[in-house]
């Protein structure tokens, strides 16, 4: 039986550079709740946006604004429940007085129904006082076609650890939202663990990005765009190429990747036999600190 989920991917662009960081957050927002607003009018159940969508383009200061109350909170709230619809909304802010990059989900009635707080921060981050968290969380959305949906989030720099999606996907995770700011001169390799973190836990991957205006040339060093859904096969499912925007996609999460292999007689589904054929016993040199660095 199906389970069909239509996605909204929110790419929200660059601000123009001579705001003040008051007027950069609520230039964020206003395009936000624009971009919210068009997805849902195409059918968007669940919409997410980029990574600290509300702050970015303004200069890099520790964040202030208290989560998920506060003005902020409230104004992604308002949305959800406006528009009735599911909200991954990633934001930096105080958590109990402690600064975080985190992502919120608001559910349809605008009700804040937990968060995500990314756990690998990059060098910068920890330089600024962000804090990583130490969880990974799945949330259970209800959704009116594909009943309980199970999601998890991995932020920006957490793709690059393998870990953070398999234990997502251990949880149950079905589907992945990778919120980002990312820019770069090169995306071979980007594109490539992307598509493995799919590949390798059967899951569904959605990419949220920052991009370009349509009016706007790209560069290497600007926001790289590419927001999008890959699916469990690696393939891509919808792009919206450099440019900011929405991007949609209809899923079916009922949908397994089937394969004739691994020596099994007739089909199997890959999901399942990767995780009989796991061998966490030999695993846990990968759990230290730690890198192989031979004697010079």
């Amino acid at each position: 039986m199906a389970r069909p989920l239509t996605v909204g991917l929110c790419s929200t662009p660059t601000p123009p550079a001579a705001l003040s960081p008051l007027e950069t957050r609520d230039w964020n927002l206003a395009e936000g709740q624009r971009l919210v607003a068009e997805a849902t009018g195409l059918g968007a159940e669940i919409v997410c946006l980029p990574e600290t969508f509300s702050t970015f383009g303004s200069a890099r200061s520790l964040p202030v604004e208290d989560l998920p109350g506060g003005e902020t909170g409230e104004r992604c709230a308002a949305l959800a429940r406006r528009h009735a619809v599911h909200v991954v909304a990633p934001l930096a802010g105080l958590f109990d007085g402690v600064p975080r990059n985190a992502a919120l989900w608001f559910d349809r009635k605008g009700d804040y129904r937990g968060a995500y707080f990314k756990v690998h921060l990059t060098t910068p981050e920890l330089e600024l006082g962000l804090v990583p968290g130490d969880e990974w969380p799945v949330f259970e959305i209800e959704c009116a076609r594909a009943g309980t949906v199970r999601v998890g989030v991995f932020t920006c720099f957490d793709v690059n650890f393998p870990e953070a999606a398999r234990l997502l996907a251990m949880r149950g995770a079905e589907i992945l939202f990778h919120p980002t700011v990312y820019s770069m001169y090169g995306e071979a390799g980007w594109e490539a663990v992307l598509r493995a973190r799919a590949i390798d836990n059967c899951v569904y991957v959605c990419t949220v990005n920052h991009g370009v205006r349509e009016d706007e040339p790209w560069m290497p060093g600007m926001a790289l765009g590419r927001t999008g859904v890959v699916g469990p096969d690696g393939l891509t499912l919808a792009e919206g190429g450099r440019y900011a925007g929405v991007v949609m996609a209809t899923i079916d999460l009922a949908r397994r990747r089937k394969v004739r292999a691994f020596g099994v007689g007739g089909d199997a589904d890959f999901r399942d036999e990767l995780w009989r054929h796991r061998r966490p016993e030999t695993y846990t040199e990968i759990a230290t600190r730690g890198v192989y660095a031979p004697e010079s």
